[in-house]
Parts: structure tokens; C-alpha cells; sequence
């Protein structure tokens, strides 16, 4: 029982010991993250949620689960183009590319929309497919949770 006291408290001072202590301003008091410091983990995890979100789509979209990508839609984007008219879209560029080969990022572009913490985060993707090439552009809104919403979907 001893032991495992000791093990307990050694472990209490190597995890203190190994913890970020915040440096202190002159009056004693410890300095507040900058606000650029704080939402930069946030803003990369809602990057990342999105990648995830172009793999989603390519994976829906190559089992021909048109339904499943336009449920993946924003209301706004909903409001632009019908169920029926993004299925004949993609099933139409199924038809005249195939499958979806793999894309490699071009470029891509975060920027906060409104006060809630949603991004929108807008990539360009050079896509080859089974016939042929095609750049694809998403538009993600991507929230605080990292739920992500397309609102904005185009190929040429």
C-alpha cells in the first residue's frame, strides 16, 4: 500500500513538474494567451474536419450514394440546387469520368463566418478519376464541433 502511494505521488510531480507553467507579467499575475494562439487549434481541427469531409464525398460519390452526399449539404446550398439536380450533376460526371481516382490539394482557403465560430473552409482539388481529370472545388461550413456542412460544390 506504501508503494503504490509513492508511485501515486511520483507520478502527481512528474505530471506537475512536466505541465506548461505560464509565464508571470511583473505584477505576479500569469499573461493570457493571445487570441491568434487560441483559435489557431480550433481553426486546424475545422481544416482537418473538412479533408475529412472531401474523403466522405469522394467515397459517397463513388458508390453512386447520391442521397447520402446532398444530406451532407448546408440548408443555404439546399435553398441553390434541389436533390434531384445534384444527383443528375454527379451522376452525370460518374457517367463521363468513373470513379474518383484521388485528389491532390491546389489550394484552400479558411475564413470565419459571423460571430457563432463556424468557418468556411473552400478547397481546390486537382481530382483524377477512372476517364479523365477534373478540378473540384468544396466549400465547406465546418462548426466549432467540427461538424461539417457542404455549402458550395462545383467541377470542371
Amino acid at each position: 500500500m506504501r508503494v503504490a502511494a509513492i508511485l501515486a505521488l511520483g507520478l502527481a510531480v512528474a505530471t506537475c513538474a512536466s505541465a506548461e507553467i505560464p509565464p508571470k507579467t511583473p505584477t505576479g499575475s500569469p499573461t493570457s494567451p493571445s487570441p491568434s494562439r487560441l483559435a489557431l487549434p480550433s481553426a486546424y481541427s475545422q481544416s482537418v474536419a473538412a479533408q475529412g469531409a472531401n474523403a466522405t464525398f469522394s467515397v459517397r460519390y463513388d458508390q453512386a450514394d447520391y442521397h447520402a452526399v446532398y444530406l451532407m449539404t448546408d440548408q443555404s446550398y439546399r435553398s441553390q440546387i434541389s436533390e434531384q439536380q445534384l444527383t443528375s450533376v454527379l451522376s452525370d460526371m460518374r457517367q463521363r469520368l468513373g470513379k474518383s481516382g484521388g485528389m491532390r490539394e491546389r489550394s484552400h482557403q479558411t475564413a470565419p463566418l459571423g460571430e457563432g465560430g463556424d468557418v468556411l473552409v473552400t478547397f481546390v482539388m486537382d481530382s483524377t478519376f477512372e476517364k479523365g481529370t477534373a478540378i473540384q472545388t468544396f466549400g465547406w461550413r465546418v462548426t466549432p464541433s467540427n461538424v461539417t456542412y457542404l455549402v458550395r460544390y462545383q467541377s470542371e
